[in-house]
C-alpha cells in the first residue's frame, strides 16, 4: 500500500519528468559551438512555454538498490498547461490500474488495487519549484545546478540538475537527450539512497489540442478516500 510519504516522492518525480517532458534540447549555438549546460537548460525553460499539450506512452522501472530489485509499470501519460497532467497506469491486461491526475486544481491519486484514493489541492503542493515550471513559469537554473555528462547510450547526451538546497526526497534528475532530434528520451530520479525512478517516453507527440475533459476523474463508487480527500475542496 501506498503510505502518503511515498505518495509525496511519487509526485516529485512525476512532476519533475512532467516538467521536462515538454522540452527540446539543442547541442550547438548558431555559432557552431557546443552550448553549456546552463544554456540547454535555458533553451529547454524557453522552448517549454511555446508548447500546450504533450502525450506518450511510457515504461517505469524503479530499482531497489539495498533489495536488488526492479518493479516495472507502463502506460499513458498526458500533459495540458496550465496545471493539467494524467497518468494511466495500465496492467499487462491493459486494465486501469492506478491514475495520478491533475486537473489544474487538485491532484488525486487513485488505486485499483486498494480501492482507494488520495487528493491534495495544488496550492498546497510541498512542490513548488516542478509544479511553477508545469505551468510555465519558475526558473530551474535558480533551483538547480546543472551539468552535461558523457551518455552511455549511443546517440544521446546526458543532462544533469542537482537541487541547490536538499530537499531530502530526491538528489539528482538526470535526462537522456537524443542527439538527433534534440527531444528527452528518458528521465531518472535519484533519491538520497541512490534508488532510481526510471521513465522511459515512447512515441511521443505535442500540440494535439487534448480535451480538459481527459483531465476530469470521477471516483468510482465504493472507492476509500484517504486523510479525509472526500472533505478537501479547491480553488
Amino acid at each position: 500500500m501506498m503510505t502518503k510519504n511515498n505518495r509525496s516522492v511519487t509526485w516529485m518525480a512525476l512532476m519533475l519528468v512532467a516538467a521536462m517532458t515538454f522540452g527540446v534540447l539543442a547541442t550547438a549555438s548558431a555559432q557552431g559551438k557546443p552550448l553549456t549546460a546552463e544554456e540547454l537548460t535555458d533553451k529547454v525553460q524557453d522552448f517549454y512555454k511555446n508548447i500546450t499539450d504533450y502525450q506518450a506512452r511510457f515504461e517505469q522501472t524503479y530499482t531497489d538498490m539495498a533489495a536488488g530489485k526492479e518493479s516495472k509499470s507502463g502506460g499513458k501519460v498526458f500533459f495540458k498547461k496550465p496545471g493539467k497532467m494524467r497518468w494511466d497506469y495500465l496492467t499487462e491486461g491493459r486494465t486501469l490500474d492506478k491514475v495520478l491526475v491533475s486537473d489544474g486544481k487538485a491532484f488525486t491519486i487513485y488505486e485499483a488495487e486498494y480501492q482507494q484514493y488520495y487528493r491534495q489541492c495544488l496550492k498546497d503542493s510541498a512542490l513548488p519549484t516542478a509544479l511553477r515550471f508545469l505551468m510555465g513559469t519558475g526558473d530551474l537554473r535558480t533551483e538547480f545546478n546543472v551539468a552535461i555528462k558523457k551518455s552511455k547510450q549511443e546517440g544521446t547526451h546526458r543532462l544533469e540538475l542537482t537541487p541547490k538546497k536538499s530537499s531530502g526526497k530526491y538528489k539528482k534528475v538526470v535526462f537522456i537527450v537524443d542527439a538527433n532530434d534534440f527531444s528527452v528520451r528518458e528521465s531518472i530520479i535519484y533519491d538520497p539512497y541512490n534508488n532510481t525512478n526510471r521513465i522511459v517516453f515512447v512515441k511521443p507527440s505535442v500540440n494535439k489540442s487534448l480535451p480538459d475533459a481527459g483531465f476530469d476523474f470521477t471516483i468510482p463508487q465504493g472507492v476509500r478516500p484517504l486523510h479525509d480527500s472526500d472533505k478537501i475542496k479547491c480553488e
